[in-house]
């Protein structure tokens, strides 16, 4: 079973994206601030990350920053997901090495296929 990490501080999202990835059949881990983020990822080892930008600790790009930074955790598959789907932000999620970007908000159905096409 794949392993997923979400990451939103959005409760209702966090909790219809878990709901949705674990009807798709993955296996899910929720997080809801991202200065969580890296120490789960080196723990959980998931095969992706779901990662919201607009986070009130720490930026979903800065997340991003640093795991790809750390040698245990950089190839892991991180996927972007924003309501502020600025060229910019896309480009620099992007640059830092994310594997996609989706913007809020999305179709389940579309969002689970879509996520199986990466993994």
């Amino acid at each position: 079973m794949r392993r997923v990490l979400i990451v939103d501080d959005d409760t209702t999202a966090l909790a219809y994206m878990t709901a949705k990835m674990e009807q798709a059949g993955f296996q899910v881990t929720a997080l809801s601030r991202g200065s969580e983020v890296i120490a789960a990822v080196e723990e959980l080892a998931p095969d992706l990350v779901l990662l919201d930008l607009e986070m009130p600790d720490m930026h979903g790009l800065e997340v991003l920053r640093r795991i790809k930074e750390d040698g245990n955790t950089r190839s892991t598959s991180v996927v972007v997901l924003s309501a502020h789907h600025s060229e910019a932000n896309v480009t620099l999620a992007k640059s830092l090495g994310a594997t996609d970007f989706i913007i809020k908000p999305f179709l389940a159905g579309d969002f689970a296929s879509h996520l199986r096409k990466i993994l």
